[in-house]
């Protein structure tokens, strides 16, 4: 089903696709309901929007792929969305933690300084930065980025609180570090 609509300001686009029990914890049909407003090209947008719901986005697909043992062939999906996008960070930062999680350390710091510059003055890159150096291990490099971060906008200092009471992060180690950072 696909319904496009041009109008005087811009265009739009919407699909809709019931399925029983389909939609979120099964409580409606609605398996898919997305729309696209004031677009110049509605229907590419309504279709990258299908991409990432149904998992089918290179980042989704980087992830599976690389979950099946196939690095390269992550990595090359990551490279190949990073050109038809050089805008879009996150498949930079996708492959850089990718790198650094396989042991390529020094193209994965190279692959997230790049991530980084491309906005350097974004707290969230930093923030970013920071999430994958812990995840790698790489404690003082990550201390930079939380400093960084913290120094762009001190409203992250919430954020690494939650996130070293957590279980499951990676800043859990870093604990008693950032704490301090916090402190100062």
């Amino acid at each position: 089903l696909r319904h496009e609509h041009r109008i005087a300001w811009g265009q739009s686009a919407a699909l809709v696709v019931a399925r029983k029990n389909g939609g979120y914890g099964g409580f409606s049909d609605r398996y898919v309901d997305l729309r696209v407003d004031d677009h110049p090209n509605p229907t590419s947008e309504l279709r990258r929007l299908v991409d990432l719901q149904l998992g089918k986005d290179p980042l989704s697909r980087a992830r599976k792929l690389e979950h099946q043992g196939h690095l390269e062939d992550a990595l090359q999906l990551l490279r190949e969305a990073s050109l038809r996008n050089p805008e879009w960070d996150a498949p930079r930062f996708a492959a850089a933690r990718l790198l650094l999680s396989s042991g390529n350390g020094e193209q994965g710091r190279s692959q997230l300084a790049a991530a980084v510059a491309s906005s350097p003055g974004y707290d969230h890159h930093h923030y970013r930065a920071a999430q994958i150096l812990a995840e790698a291990g790489l404690e003082e490099e990550c201390l930079k980025e939380v400093q960084k971060t913290l120094v762009l906008n001190r409203e992250y200092a919430q954020v690494f609180r939650r996130e070293i009471e957590s279980q499951v992060s990676a800043f859990r180690t870093l604990r008693e570090k950032i704490e301090s950072l916090l402190r100062s």
